[in-house]
């Protein structure tokens, strides 16, 4: 038996309801009471509801209750304003339980067991208090505002009252998506006597959407390392919180927040990240295979793909401002994918300095950054040298493994958009801690500098547990979180290592920029899946390698294909070119029919000669005219040329003379109704020099 009643007024709880329903109660001079009758006295009655009462005070208010056949009251809770306590009361005895105040919401939940003899109270999906106590079956269940004292003043708000003889839970909220990027899969974990904790748990499920129902705040030690009891009491109290709710299947990963412990010291091992630990549910602290690895990155992993591990992560700092503003910048880097040109910088060790490291992990460095996948990042890149260190000011993302502690002004100011800091020493300073703002090692010299996300070993490891740079970096590229691409690049699990920084976090790497093919013979010999090099968006031409140059003295034919900002081939995707010898860099031809804004025109003799080379899905329609249009400053388009194609025709060259003002073109293709425009070219000055090194254009092949 279960009946849910959600009353229609103007409280609402907003993480269920896209529009405000509930109960309101104003808390004046009168309440007012819901009653639902159960048709029969049960013996077992469980009774739950969410309330929100963090604009009352002045006293206490009587809020539900239980009533046996004869209208006599059974049990009631009443809920202090003030100390925001709740407490219910039976025959004598009172179960008192505080509620966190920086919660908006809480659940709470009454067991009336007749037959056991026991009334137990839950607030948050956690069993809070329980003793023994002589009950009468209950035939009535009522919620409301009642014998509220004169003072209480402020709303009471109240939702989802469900009455059932089973175990009910918090409120679940069920996944939109099937994999770890959505919110709902994710159990956030806080420090429940910590104000701070509660004040960041909210202020994290307000910012990512995470549910009520996924914020655990869990009794826990104040401080930030612990013993390994106290690691499997967490450990387990975890477990449960996701099994009595119904969240162990819809759950994918646990965040650990601000407040609550973050290592936890084994004997054999030392101090070692919680996060690291809790991959997986094994009650040891040894490092295991990981079933998710994957060298080369396939179809994004699903939630069903992480049974038996689990992903995690930890937002901790010295303060609550500090761990907020984590959220702050991952926000930022959420919105504002980097930019080839916005300061962003990858810095990458190719070579550890730890002699054991051997050349075999090197090389799995080294060759990613000579790999396509290293390209595909579009970012500029420096090699780190350890015999030469310099500081960086505008590093977005940092790789390597490094031993001891940061460089002294390696993170120079002023900073760029530093985004990634993964800095893997087996050897290294230790990062046992985040909350002294003192410690020198690599994870918190990072967070200083303003890293949004940092990982760095907090103790010796095996160095065969180092997570790939590949995978975790292809993960990031295509939209993974966080989370995900940290998971699916470590060969092994729990082995002391941690990301630090919002999970939920998604770096948009630069899209934009060129495909190039070849040498081909014919356009149906490419490849689209093999280019010869990737270029970001300002490069401007290809030096070819001798090995990848036509013979001296030859030809040879290569296909640019230009991809835009969203990682997308357009319409017009493909430029043809030659390159004569293996001295010369290849050059893209006369800029064309483009697909994308700010198209350069060449110049030559002082004359401007723009190319329309028209897509060739038109040209069997039959073409009217080719229009080249201008326009200056923002005067009126003008029709500066026109040509009528002959059949089969699908290029015009037009030759017009230099702009007296600050011009830009277009094309415009007419067949009968139909037309069909090209982008704007970029402004040509009046004065501009002739352009001689052409940008990478497209043609419609």
């Amino acid at each position: 038996m279960t009946s849910t009643l959600t009353q229609n007024a103007n409280a609402g709880f907003a993480d269920l309801h896209p529009a405000p329903v509930g109960l309101r109660a104003t808390l004046q001079a009168h309440g007012e009471v819901l009653i639902h009758d159960l048709g029969v006295a049960r013996d077992q009655l469980y009774q739950r509801w969410m309330i929100n009462a963090s604009s009352a005070a002045g006293g206490g208010v009587t809020i539900a209750g239980g009533i046996d056949g004869q209208g006599e009251g059974v049990w009631q809770a009443r809920l202090d304003t003030d100390s925001q306590t709740v407490s219910v009361t039976a025959d004598g005895v009172s179960l008192a339980a505080d509620l966190s105040a920086a919660i908006t919401w809480h659940c709470i939940e009454v067991v009336a067991d007749a037959s056991a003899g026991q009334l137990t109270l839950y607030i948050n999906g956690i069993e809070r208090a329980s003793e023994p106590v002589v009950l009468q079956a209950i035939r009535y269940a009522w919620l409301g505002s009642a014998f509220q004292d004169a003072s209480v003043v402020g709303d009471l708000d109240m939702d989802q009252w469900v009455i059932a003889d089973t175990p009910i839970g918090v409120p679940m909220v069920e996944p939109m998506l099937d994999h770890a990027g959505d919110p709902r899969r994710w159990l956030v974990v806080y420090n429940r006597g910590d104000d701070d904790s509660a004040a960041w748990a909210d202020a994290y499920r307000a910012r990512r959407g995470v549910p009520y129902a996924n914020l655990c705040g869990l009794d826990l030690q104040a401080a930030e390392l612990i013993t390994d009891a106290q690691y499997h009491t967490m450990r387990q109290q975890i477990a449960d919180y996701l099994s009595d709710n119904n969240l162990d299947i819809q759950v994918v990963g646990v965040l650990l927040g601000f407040g609550a412990p973050g290592y936890a010291d084994l004997t054999a091992q030392g101090p070692t990240p919680i996060a690291s630990y809790l991959h997986t549910d094994a009650a040891d602290g040894f490092a295991a295979v990981n079933p998710v690895f994957h060298a080369t990155i396939g179809d994004r992993l699903a939630a069903s793909d992480y049974t038996g591990v689990r992903l995690t992560g930890r937002i901790d700092a010295p303060d609550l401002a500090t761990a907020i503003s984590l959220i702050d910048c991952a926000d930022d880097l959420i919105q504002m994918p980097l930019q080839y040109d916005g300061g962003a910088d990858l810095v990458v060790d190719v070579q550890s300095d730890n002699p054991g490291a051997g050349p075999v992990l090197s090389a799995l460095v080294s060759d990613w950054t000579e790999s396509q996948a290293f390209d595909r990042l579009r970012l500029p890149s420096t090699i780190y040298d350890a015999a030469a260190p310099t500081s960086a000011s505008g590093e977005a993302v940092v790789w390597g493994w490094r031993d001891a502690a940061p460089p002294p002004g390696y993170f120079a100011d002023p900073p760029g958009r530093r985004a990634l800091c993964l800095q893997f020493g087996p050897e290294p300073q230790p990062a046992t801690t985040l909350r002294d703002p003192s410690a020198a090692d690599w994870l918190n010299t990072a967070l200083q500098a303003g890293y949004g996300a940092v990982a760095a070993a907090s103790r010796n490891y095996s160095l065969s547990t180092m997570p790939r740079p590949e995978p975790v970096f292809e993960a990031l590229r295509r939209g993974w979180t966080l989370a995900e691409a940290w998971l699916i690049g470590q060969p092994f699990i729990r082995g002391g290592l941690q990301i630090v920084g919002d999970p939920l976090l998604t770096i948009g790497f630069p899209n934009a920029g060129f495909d190039v093919f070849g040498p081909v013979d014919r356009v149906d010999q490419v490849d689209p899946d093999q280019p010869l090099a990737i270029l970001h968006a300002g490069e401007r031409a290809l030096q070819l390698s001798a090995a990848d140059a036509p013979p001296a003295g030859s030809a040879a034919r290569y296909v640019v294909r230009r991809i835009d900002e969203h990682g997308r081939a357009g319409q017009a995707t493909a430029s043809t070119y030659r390159a004569i010898n293996q001295d010369q860099p290849v050059r893209p031809a006369l800029p064309a029919w483009p697909g994308f804004d700010n198209w350069r025109i060449r110049m030559t003799d002082g004359r401007l000669q723009p190319t329309a080379v028209w897509p060739a899905a038109l040209i069997g329609l039959g073409i009217d005219r080719v229009e080249l249009q201008s326009q200056a400053g923002t005067d009126p388009l003008v029709l500066v040329d026109q040509v009528v194609p002959v059949v089969g025709q699908r290029r015009a060259i037009f030759t017009t003379d230099r702009p007296v003002v600050s011009t830009r073109y277009r094309f415009r293709v007419v067949q009968g109704v139909s037309q069909f425009h090209s982008p704007w070219s970029d402004w040509v000055d009046p004065e501009a020099a002739p352009d001689r090194l052409l940008t990478l254009l497209e043609t419609q092949l």
